[in-house]
């Protein structure tokens, strides 16, 4: 989960939040800049006192199965 979440801070950009998650779960929010708080606080509360930005894992690219999600 850590390496997980640590990948998909340091690439939110290029991660479309709603695959994770099903959209009734965070309505109104209606795109990435809501959720990355989300992700965020998630980081804080599992993993205290340690640094998310790492520049080992910029720039990842991501492949999502849609067919998971669906």
């Amino acid at each position: 989960m850590k390496e997980s979440l640590k990948i998909t801070l340091n690439n939110l950009e290029k991660v479309e939040l709603f695959q994770f998650f099903f959209v009734e779960d965070f309505a109104p929010s209606d795109d990435n800049e809501d959720l990355k708080e989300i992700f965020i606080l998630m980081w804080n509360v599992f993993f205290p006192n340690e640094k998310w930005l790492d520049e080992n894992y910029k720039d990842i690219s991501f492949e999502i199965d849609h067919g998971n999600y669906l």
